[in-house]
């Protein structure tokens, strides 16, 4: 295995053991929980065996099966084990190909969920657990829906500023089981289902079976006066009423102006520079899903001298890398804020903008970061990043 994996029957059977003792050592109650599946199908409906995990070449081979690992540690440790793998196998068996692409998993990878996917499969694993008596009395099954984040924060934000907030909705088991969603926006305010639809006062869903797909909410927010602003988005199905706290500290704003910040001076982690531009360290580039968090390009906001609201982000990118670009405060860079990504590359050079809604205040700096990754093997992929610059407002 590489640095980042483990094989079945070696490394992975070990930490298995591992975490199995050293969790009981400490008083406390190891269950094993098989992974999901990848949503990789075959022809005739069904999900492969490398979707279960099991990487084997022949097909009564178990050298490469790292579900059958896990249970055979369960058994010889008497670990209780919830088998999430069959259960999410049948899953989207039943649903098809077609809907577990729409609904469940993302579509450029098949690994990681959507937010219905998250919550669909957590219900599964609620289940498992119930089944085997596992927490029993902690378990709640009757949740109609799931608004993440639960709740909604502008935080510091100015006169006529045009902010905008995201939150994601999943209608679970919605009573009456077919009907109609409205979301409504508080006072004030306005809500779209896309960033770039006009965004209106209240938007409408039908339902059925008691279930709404996933859907990403965009409340946008142009303060008239400064104060505390305490309110709500206001959700309504049937005769059920759910409440999304929505909280804004508005400042007055005396004089603002419009300017353009320049970013230089990068510095990265996990490439190395070439005449070509800049690639991975070492030359070659493995298939990869998702960014590796140390591998990235970096710019820094020195500390401002005055009061900036941070509007846009942009660059010039050349080579089909795919990335993702955030930023933060902290040289730890955490809390972060994601700005955009592409998980597909393309190729040429692209003029990229990224709306930011970012507040800086007297003596805070920003870190920017460029998470650049593979989707296929390659030893001859570079890019270039130039002409990076902020499009700020400096408020007083």
């Amino acid at each position: 295995a590489d640095f980042r994996g483990t094989a079945p029957w070696t490394t992975y059977k070990h930490y298995l053991e591992t975490y199995v003792d050293e969790s009981r050592a400490h008083g406390a109650t190891p269950v094993f929980v098989t992974p999901i599946i990848r949503r990789y199908f075959t022809k005739d409906g069904s999900i492969s065996p490398k979707g279960c995990h099991d990487v084997s070449v022949a097909p009564d081979d178990s050298t490469l099966n790292y579900v059958r690992v896990m249970k055979h540690v369960a058994r010889n440790k008497q670990v209780q084990l919830v088998d999430m793998t069959a259960l999410t196998k049948d899953y989207a068996e039943t649903l098809g190909k077609d809907s577990t692409t729409k609904c469940i998993y993302v579509p450029t990878d098949g690994t990681h969920t959507q937010a219905t996917g998250a919550a669909e499969y957590a219900r599964l694993a609620v289940q498992g657990l119930k089944a085997q008596g596992i927490l029993s009395e902690y378990i709640r099954e009757d949740i109609p829906l799931l608004v993440n984040p639960s709740s909604l924060s502008f935080h510091t934000i100015f006169e006529a500023e045009n902010a905008m907030l995201c939150f994601d909705l999943v209608g679970l088991n919605l009573q009456p089981q077919e009907g109609s969603l409205t979301i409504k926006a508080p006072k004030g305010m306005l809500i779209a289902d896309d960033p770039h639809a006009a965004p209106q006062a209240s938007l409408s869903y039908d339902y059925r079976d008691g279930r709404l797909w996933n859907k990403c909410f965009y409340l946008h927010y142009q303060p008239t006066k400064s104060g505390q602003v305490k309110t709500h988005v206001r959700i309504e199905y049937g005769s059920q009423v759910y409440r999304v706290p929505v909280t804004a500290m508005v400042q007055e704003v005396k004089q603002r102006t419009d300017v353009q910040i320049a970013l230089s001076n990068p510095s990265w982690r996990g490439l190395t520079e070439t005449p070509e531009g800049l690639t991975i360290e070492g030359g070659h580039w493995t298939a990869e899903i998702d960014e590796a968090q140390k591998r990235y390009y970096e710019l820094i906001l020195p500390p401002v001298e005055e009061n900036l609201l941070l509007r846009q982000l942009s660059f010039t990118l050349e080579g089909e890398v795919s990335y993702r670009v955030a930023c933060a405060y902290g040289k730890d860079f955490y809390p972060r804020t994601d700005l955009g990504e592409a998980q597909q590359g393309q190729p040429g050079v692209q003029q990229l903008s990224f709306p930011m809604n970012v507040s800086l205040q007297p003596g805070q700096q920003l870190y920017i970061r460029f998470f650049p990754w593979s989707t296929q093997d390659s030893d001859h992929l570079s890019f270039r990043l130039s002409d990076w610059h902020i499009d700020a407002v400096s408020i007083k």
